[in-house]
């Protein structure tokens, strides 16, 4: 007599199986998701840091060859009547640039010293980390024009969500950490009397960029030079 064997019938997979291999697709999905958005992430930041420091370096470059103070209009100075500091900031020939009595969009073209580029704001960030004096439309270039959305385009559109703001501060000669009101004079860290307009000067410059999403503009670096006294 011949004995038949039967082969068992094949077996699937169980729902335990499929829904634990599922589970690993997810996994490793997600961290490819999670992977490519780090990468994202980090090269934006890469990118955007590059376009600040071009844009810190060219005003920079703009104030390089300007003396501190402004020497026709007799420098920095005490006036002996009043007692007021004058020459620190912006004149007011330098305010309005066609005389019309109202401040100009191009009236940065007539600064003429560093110390007239202290609290100006070159651009539309809501909070920037200091006064401002005053707001023109940024960012600019070493030449003062308005860096443009696109290199092609002729019209002068600023480069959207960037900023520029810069600080101008009296430093002690010896100790550069220490910083001064803008009209004082007398000893610094060294013996002997300083005048107020012979002290070195600290220039930084704060750049800023806000997405249009956000609500304020994140800091994306900060650049200081020292302008000998």
């Amino acid at each position: 007599m011949r004995t038949i064997t039967r082969s068992p019938a094949p077996r699937g997979f169980t729902l335990i199986e499929v829904s634990l291999s599922l589970v690993i697709l997810a996994v490793g999905v997600l961290a490819m998701i999670d992977a490519i958005t780090a990468f994202r992430t980090k090269n934006a930041w890469s990118t955007h840091t590059a376009s600040a420091m071009f844009m810190a370096s060219e005003l920079r470059e703009l104030t390089a060859s300007l003396p501190k103070h402004d020497a026709l209009a007799g420098g920095l100075y005490f006036d002996p009547a009043s007692g007021d500091l004058h020459g620190w900031s912006f004149e007011l020939d330098e305010f309005d640039g066609n005389g019309d009595g109202a401040g100009d969009a191009d009236d940065y073209l007539l600064f003429d010293d560093v110390d007239d580029f202290d609290g100006i704001l070159f651009g539309t960030a809501p909070n920037p980390p200091g006064p401002v004096t005053r707001q023109f439309a940024g960012p600019i270039d070493a030449f003062g024009d308005v860096i443009p959305a696109q290199a092609w385009d002729n019209a002068a559109a600023p480069l959207a969500g960037w900023s520029q703001y810069i600080e101008v501060e009296k430093i002690d000669p010896n100790d550069y950490s220490i910083v001064y009101a803008n009209d004082y004079e007398g000893a610094g860290v060294s013996a002997g009397f300083i005048r107020v307009d012979d002290f070195p000067m600290r220039v930084t410059v704060t750049v800023m960029y806000q997405g249009i999403d956000d609500l304020e503009a994140t800091e994306i670096t900060e650049v200081s030079w020292i302008v000998p006294g």
